[in-house]
């Protein structure tokens, strides 16, 4: 977790921010990456990590407060447009409460869900 951390505190900062180009499903995407004892970790396997083992029921809330990782997950909404892992945790109703009251977050998260659409529509249209 200490590395999703990082990859957050980097997006914010913008140092030594590098990003890589990820194959997912088909299509390239540059990915915010970190160097770590000479280790390149890239934010969409760490989260999809810890993704997986968030499906776990028992250790979501403890996902979402060890080493202060909802703080980091606002983070990476903010500035990286990252809430998968965020989505898994909300099945915590613990977890789904405290983004219900976070009005600033909700927005962020609506304003992502409506370009997602915009682009899944787009790209539909162009299928057709």
């Amino acid at each position: 977790m200490k590395i999703i951390a990082d990859i957050a505190d980097t997006l914010v900062t913008k140092e030594n921010l590098y990003r890589v180009q990820v194959n997912i499903n088909q299509n390239f995407y540059d990915v915010a990456s970190i160097e770590r004892i000479k280790m390149v970790w890239n934010l969409v396997e760490v989260i999809d990590g810890l993704y997986h083992m968030a499906c776990n029921d028992s250790i979501k809330y403890d996902i979402y407060v060890a080493n202060q990782m909802n703080l980091h997950l606002r983070k990476l909404i903010y500035h990286g447009n990252e809430v998968k892992l965020l989505w898994q945790l909300c099945f915590e109703a613990r977890i789904a409460e405290d983004i219900r009251k976070d009005n600033k977050l909700l927005d962020k998260i609506k304003e992502l869900e409506k370009g997602y659409f915009l682009k899944t529509e787009n790209l539909t249209m162009q299928n057709k």
